[in-house]
């Protein structure tokens, strides 16, 4: 088993099945769709799959960090653009791809989890909100959700790539913050609970203070990921964080925690190719 965070070379393919490509588009365009309503906002998308060669893509809204993942049947509309069928209206974290199916994860810091498992290949949208739902409690995350789509035989030789998405430098949840700091301390005192020997890496700086564990607020997603992975499947074979910090990329991604209101929103397309 690898848990590595290591630099990735985009196209991305798994080796157990290559025709699945993910790739990843930071601030050459902004993805950000401020209507979901308006099928011309999908048009950032639609150039970049028309590039590609992709004819169809699916685009979930993922705003409510529902942790659902769902297939194209939950899709209701169709616009086309630039030559592209754009599937939308489906309010999702992520979504199962069948061959020939492709997706854009629209993203501020938010990792891409794309798992491949066997045959079933999933991408989602994989938010704190989505990975720890509020009341917190166990089982019920967006990567639950993934790993609970496929049969247990086929886990252990999962491929899972952790995409884009801002690192625990950055990501900050003070335990003493005047407005939040209840909820950032329940959090950290769920995770010590329940997390075991992955605490110190979800939490990094993990210290006693009176008598009670905790940090300075810093969370690292994707130990977090990781730890949610191996509570259901132990053996695990390779999951993988590309590397990418977006809040301290400077000009090549967009992130929401560095430039707040005024932040676009990065891409990443997963095609699981014919």
């Amino acid at each position: 088993m690898s848990t590595t965070k290591t630099k990735i070379g985009y196209p991305y393919s798994f080796p157990s099945l290559p025709k699945v490509d993910v790739r990843v588009f930071g601030s050459s365009a902004n993805f950000r769709v401020e209507d979901w309503d308006d099928p011309d906002r999908f048009r950032p998308v639609a150039i970049k799959a028309a590039s590609l060669g992709i004819r169809e893509i699916f685009v979930p809204k993922p705003s409510d960090f529902n942790g659902l993942v769902v297939d194209k049947e939950s899709f209701p509309y169709t616009t086309k653009i630039c030559g592209v069928r754009i599937r939308y209206g489906a309010i999702a974290d992520g979504v199962i791809l069948r061959r020939g199916m492709s997706t854009a994860i629209i993203t501020g810091d938010c990792p891409t989890v794309t798992m491949v498992a066997g045959k079933i290949v999933i991408a989602a949208h994989a938010g704190l909100a989505s990975l720890l739902p509020q009341p917190f409690r166990l089982g019920d995350s967006v990567i639950d959700r993934m790993m609970n789509l496929v049969a247990s035989e086929q886990r252990a030789a999962a491929e899972v790539l952790v995409s884009c998405h801002i690192q625990p430098a950055s990501f900050i949840y003070p335990p003493d913050d005047p407005k939040y700091g209840e909820v950032n301390r329940e959090r950290q005192r769920f995770i010590t609970d329940n997390y075991g020997h992955w605490a110190p890496w979800i939490l990094p700086g993990l210290t006693m203070r009176n008598r009670e564990w905790c940090n300075d607020g810093k969370i690292d997603l994707f130990y977090l990921i990781v730890a949610q992975i191996k509570r259901i499947e132990g053996q695990c074979t390779e999951i993988y964080d590309d590397g990418i910090d977006t809040a301290a990329s400077g000009s090549d991604f967009h992130s929401q925690c560095r430039d707040r209101a005024t932040s676009g929103r990065n891409a990443v397309i997963v095609w699981h190719r014919r």
